[in-house]
């Protein structure tokens, strides 16, 4: 057996297809922790006293896509919910926000996987 022998069509094939494979699960890892990055950047610019109308500006500018802000029954009394999830973890990663729909700021935040 010649040990300088060129590699099988099959052996090339292989390769190119372990190469491209590689390299989506590089652009996936890149791309889901960028993802996950811009909801923490999100959720760290909204504080305690932040106004619900200022959170569509917020999501713009961290570059994630707000849902909500909804009017939802908590424990009997009317309140806000609006939500920010990570794309690329099919929605397990956000930052949930819960506002009092007397003052309109927001009260409780959450980030994390649910």
């Amino acid at each position: 057996m010649n040990p300088r022998a060129t590699p099988s069509r099959f052996q090339r094939v292989m390769f190119q297809g372990g190469v491209v494979l590689l390299l989506l699960v590089t652009l996936y890892g890149l791309a889901f922790l960028k993802s996950i990055r811009q909801v923490d950047a999100f959720c760290a610019r909204v504080t305690t006293d932040t106004d619900v109308s200022a959170l569509p500006q917020i999501a713009k500018e961290s570059g994630v896509k707000l849902l909500g802000p909804s009017v939802v029954d908590v424990k009997g009394a009317p309140g806000i919910f609006a939500s920010v999830v990570s794309a690329m973890t099919m929605g397990d990663y956000g930052c949930d926000l819960h506002a009092s729909s007397m003052t309109g700021k927001v009260e409780v935040k959450q980030l994390g996987y649910r």
